[in-house]
C-alpha cells in the first residue's frame, strides 16, 4: 500500500493559493502530474521572533528534512525559470519552485545559507515598504503589542477585530 507524504499535498493546497496571488501562472496547471509544485514558506527559525506567528514557522532542522524531501522526488528550480516553462507550454511534471514570503532577516541568516550549501535555488518575495528601514509591517507590530502586553490587550484586539471583520 503506498501512502502518500503529507508535503506532497502542501505542494498541492499551496500551488492553488500561489495562482490566486499570481496571475501570470494562469498557464500552469493546478493538479496532476504535469503541474507545478510550489512550496511557500515564511520563516525558518530555532525561535519564534516576537514579531511573528510560532504557527508559521519551521525549524531549520525541519526545513533540511524538506529539502531533503523535495530534492529526492522533484528538480527544485526557480520561478524564472518555472514561468519560462510554462510560457513554451513545456512539461512541468516534477518541477517544484521554493518562494519565502515577507523578507524578514532571517532569509538572510539562516535560510540563504542552507540554500546556498544545498544549491538550491528559491525566490524571496521582499515588503518594500520595509526595505532600507527596520520598521514592520503593521500586522508585525501588532504582533509584538500582543506578546508584550499580554491579556491587558486581549480586549482591545478583540474589539478592533470586530470593526474589522
Amino acid at each position: 500500500m503506498h501512502i502518500r507524504h503529507p508535503l506532497l499535498d502542501f505542494t498541492e493546497t499551496t500551488m492553488g493559493n500561489c495562482l490566486l496571488a499570481f496571475p501570470f501562472l494562469k498557464n500552469i496547471r493546478l493538479y496532476g502530474k504535469e503541474s507545478l509544485r510550489i512550496a511557500y514558506y515564511h520563516m525558518v527559525s530555532d525561535q519564534a521572533p516576537e514579531y511573528y506567528s510560532e504557527k508559521k514557522i519551521i525549524s531549520p532542522k525541519t526545513f533540511k528534512e524538506h529539502l531533503s524531501f523535495f530534492s529526492r522526488r522533484f528538480d527544485i528550480i526557480p520561478l524564472a525559470e518555472a514561468v519560462q516553462i510554462a510560457t513554451n507550454k513545456e512539461s512541468l511534471s516534477r518541477k517544484l519552485v521554493l518562494t519565502f514570503d515577507d523578507g524578514f532577516a532571517e532569509c538572510h541568516r539562516v535560510i540563504a545559507p542552507i540554500l546556498s550549501e544545498r544549491r538550491v535555488p528559491a525566490t524571496f518575495f521582499l515588503t518594500g515598504k520595509c526595505l532600507d528601514n527596520r520598521d514592520l509591517m503593521w500586522r508585525n507590530k501588532l504582533m509584538v503589542t500582543k506578546r508584550r502586553m499580554g491579556d491587558r490587550i486581549r480586549p482591545l484586539m478583540e474589539q478592533a477585530a470586530g470593526i474589522f471583520n
